[in-house]
């Protein structure tokens, strides 16, 4: 299934929030994207930033095929999501940060962590 059938998929499902954020990789490294979340399910999708680099940069770019593409990080059930708890990436405290349930480590910066994590936990009505 295609990453654009995926995010469409969890938008027909019922999107409970969209927000833009950066999935964290490591001490310097994040990839900037969007989190989405469901009533059952989170997404975070990575949406690489599209550098102007003139006419003819931009050309080459397109030639070489090297254009950065979507990736979906990760799309899990929330009922596979364990150990939640507020991280922290640099002085941001909005980090969203848990397991899923193969043991994989996700670190996640929103907005307003306490709204994500109410949301993620099913305290929230829709």
């Amino acid at each position: 299934m295609e990453i654009s059938e995926q995010i469409e998929d969890l938008i027909q499902e019922g999107l409970v929030k969209e927000e833009d954020g950066i999935y964290i990789k490591g001490k310097m490294k994040g990839l900037i994207g969007k989190a989405y979340i469901t009533k059952t399910r989170m997404a975070f999708l990575h949406k690489p930033m599209k550098i102007n680099q003139g006419l003819l940069g931009n050309w080459i770019v397109k030639k070489m095929g090297k254009e950065p593409n979507e990736e979906l990080i990760f799309l899990l059930n929330l009922a596979d999501i364990k150990d939640l708890k507020q991280g922290k990436f640099g002085i941001n405290k909005n980090v969203l940060d848990f397991s899923d349930e193969s043991g994989v480590h996700h670190r996640v910066t929103v907005k307003k962590y306490p709204e994500w994590e109410a949301m993620m936990k099913g305290q929230v009505e829709v």
